[in-house]
C-alpha cells in the first residue's frame, strides 16, 4: 500500500509540473501573439529559428489597404538591433522599418566570412513581418551605418535579387578586393552612399566602392556631409537626401507601376 502511495504521489507531481509547463508555454505564446503592430509603434519580435530577436517600427500613416516597402536596417560595430537613422530619416512615415540583430557573434564583431545564419535571418524575419503586415515584396532595402553599412555590401551583394537598393552609410565595401556580384544583378540597382567629408577612413573607402559599384552599372547616388566625421550629428538624417531617394525608389516607382499596369488593361479593354 505504502509502495501504491508513493507511486501515485509521483504521478501527481508528474502531471503537476507538465501543466505548469503548458501553462508557461501559453502564457509565452499569448505574449508574442500579443506583439502590438499599430501606427507609430516599435515592436520586439522573435525570430525561433534564428533564436534571435529583431525590431519593426510601423510608420504612422500605416493602413493595410496597400502593400508598403520595408527597410532592413543592420546596426553599428558591437551594437544591437535599432531603427535609428532610417526611422529618423523617413520621419516615421512612408516605410516599415526592421531592426536586425546579428545572427552569431563573429558577425557582430565584423567577421564576415560565415553569411549563411544571416541570410537565414533575414528571411525569417521577412517571412514574421509579412504575416502581420502589408510588405510589398519588391519594395526590400537594405541599409546601415557603419559597421551596419559595410554589412549591407556584404549580404547584399549576396541577395540583390531580394533588395530593391541598398544604403550604404558611413561605410565603404565589405569586400574592399572581393569578387564583382553578378552583372544582371547589380546592373541598374540603385545605392546610396552618405558619408561625412571628416570621416577618416571611411569617407575614402565610401568614395572607393561607390565608384566600384557606378563602374559595374549600379544606379549610384553620393552624398557628403559637410563638416561631418563619423560621429555624425542627429539632424544629418532630417536634411539628407537619402528620404527622397527612398521615395523615388520606393512609393514613386510602386506608384509608376502601378500606372503601367492601369494603362495596359485600359489598352487591353
Amino acid at each position: 500500500m505504502t509502495n501504491m502511495a508513493g507511486q501515485n504521489r509521483w504521478k501527481v507531481r508528474r502531471v503537476s509540473f507538465a501543466f505548469h509547463i503548458l501553462l508557461l508555454c501559453g502564457l509565452w505564446l499569448s505574449r508574442a501573439e500579443a506583439v502590438e503592430f499599430a501606427p507609430g509603434v516599435e515592436a520586439h519580435l522573435n525570430a525561433p529559428e534564428a533564436k534571435n530577436t529583431f525590431v519593426v517600427y510601423v510608420p504612422t500613416d500605416y493602413t493595410l489597404e496597400r502593400p508598403w516597402p520595408v527597410i532592413f536596417c543592420y546596426h553599428g560595430y558591437r551594437g544591437q538591433a535599432t531603427t535609428w537613422p532610417f526611422r529618423q530619416t523617413t520621419r516615421g512615415v512612408g516605410f516599415i522599418v526592421v531592426g536586425m540583430n546579428s545572427a552569431t557573434k563573429a558577425y557582430n564583431k565584423g567577421a564576415y566570412q560565415r553569411t549563411g545564419p544571416e541570410k537565414a535571418f533575414f528571411d525569417e524575419a521577412l517571412a514574421i513581418v509579412s504575416t502581420h503586415l502589408n510588405v510589398h515584396p519588391k519594395m526590400v532595402f537594405m541599409g546601415g551605418y557603419s559597421q551596419g553599412g559595410y554589412s549591407t555590401t556584404v549580404l547584399g551583394e549576396q541577395m540583390l535579387d531580394k533588395l530593391a537598393g541598398l544604403i550604404i552609410l558611413g561605410a565603404g565595401r565589405g569586400y574592399a578586393n572581393g569578387a564583382r556580384p553578378p552583372a544582371e544583378q547589380i546592373g541598374g540597382k540603385p545605392i546610396f552612399f552618405g558619408v561625412g567629408e571628416l570621416d577618416e577612413p571611411h569617407n575614402p573607402r565610401a568614395k572607393n566602392a561607390a565608384q566600384h559599384y557606378s563602374d559595374w552599372g549600379a544606379e549610384v547616388t553620393f552624398e557628403e556631409w559637410p563638416g561631418e566625421t563619423h560621429r555624425i550629428r542627429s539632424d544629418v538624417f532630417q536634411t539628407t537626401k537619402l528620404r527622397d531617394w527612398l521615395i523615388v525608389h520606393g512609393p514613386l516607382k510602386q506608384v509608376e507601376a502601378q500606372l503601367v499596369a492601369a494603362k495596359t488593361a485600359q489598352e487591353s479593354g
